[in-house]
């Protein structure tokens, strides 16, 4: 069976992996799972849309999540891969878990949710939000972030109202009914909101903190001595380069089957917002370094509990 090698730029970032003629063998295909529909994740989505698993000799489709918890569809064989995040490896830890994920690679290096206003107002600084209400999806990592980026930038987080809106379309039809002076909306749902009239973005949550290990691919422990293990990751390093630095109109338009609910327009809008924000952009792998500032923002949250080494949680990719 031949090989070959190819190197591959992620935002100035060399990667080597195979790209050669090897294909793994199985009866069925590879499931590549989606656990929040919105485009943040396009990435993950191309590798089976724009077919760089196909190109790698592997057969795949995408499906979201839905109410199926991530560890029963691992577990079940219904998920073989799925965006996830590193704080998924220490809450399941912390609640001892037996089967645990394990995170192999990194989709965004930063926050993906924007701060939309309701009317005009003068040029956004943070501390405009004291006295305000945000209406935000407060559960998990959404609501640590939002609050860490708070405080980072010298809001009394005391003095802001946050009101619980739930997520995706119940957040957007509580906005829309006149709850909250400011919304917290991933894209394309900020940058919909925003051409509807209904408010204007005002700053990227992402933007107004450090980087961070927002998301991630995560499978069981025994994927990666399986034979999708390296396909995968050379499809989706691959798939994370053109998502980042392909026309934004062809990464909207390739994606949008996944999901209802935006225009083409709005996802055109938030892919443009993700590649300048640079979410796409670095290496394969988990970063430490956004690892540990993931830590810094659950530990402000009091949200996780053990001391978990980056070891523990990521598997650094292999250069073939």
């Amino acid at each position: 069976m031949r090989s070959s090698r190819r190197n591959f730029l992620i935002g100035g970032s060399a990667i080597a992996l195979s790209t050669g003629t090897a294909r793994a063998q199985s009866s069925r295909p590879l499931h590549v799972t989606g656990a929040r529909p919105t485009i943040f994740y396009a990435p993950l989505i191309a590798t089976v849309t724009q077919g760089f698993l196909k190109k790698h000799g592997v057969e795949a489709d995408f499906h979201w999540l839905g109410s199926t918890p991530l560890v029963e569809g691992l577990r079940n064989g219904a998920v073989d891969v799925i965006q996830s995040a590193v704080s998924n490896y220490w809450t399941l830890s912390d609640r001892g878990e037996a089967t645990i994920p394990v995170h192999i690679a990194e989709i965004n290096r930063r926050d993906g949710f924007f701060l939309v206003r309701r009317g005009d107002g003068p040029s956004f600084d943070w501390k405009q939000l004291e006295g305000k209400t945000i209406i935000a999806e407060l559960g998990g990592q959404p609501a640590h972030m939002l609050r860490y980026a708070l405080s980072y930038n010298k809001v009394d987080v005391s003095k802001v109202r946050l009101v619980d809106g739930g997520t995706g379309a119940a957040l957007r039809a509580a906005f829309r009914s006149g709850t909250g002076d400011f919304a917290h909306f991933q894209g394309a749902t900020a940058q919909q909101v925003e051409l509807d009239g209904e408010g204007k973005i005002v700053v990227s949550v992402g933007a107004s903190m450090p980087e961070v290990s927002f998301s991630t691919v995560c499978c069981l422990p025994q994927f990666v001595n399986g034979p999708f293990y390296r396909p995968f990751l050379a499809a989706f390093a691959e798939a994370k380069s053109w998502a980042h630095s392909a026309p934004a109109p062809a990464v909207a338009e390739n994606v949008a089957p996944q999901f209802s609910g935006e225009s083409l327009e709005a996802m055109v809008k938030a892919v443009a917002a993700y590649q300048q924000l640079g979410c796409w952009s670095g290496p394969l792998g988990v970063s430490k370094a956004h690892y540990d500032q993931a830590l810094v923002v659950f530990r402000a949250a009091d949200a996780v509990k053990g001391n978990y080494a980056f070891e523990r949680a990521c598997i650094a990719p292999p250069v073939l």
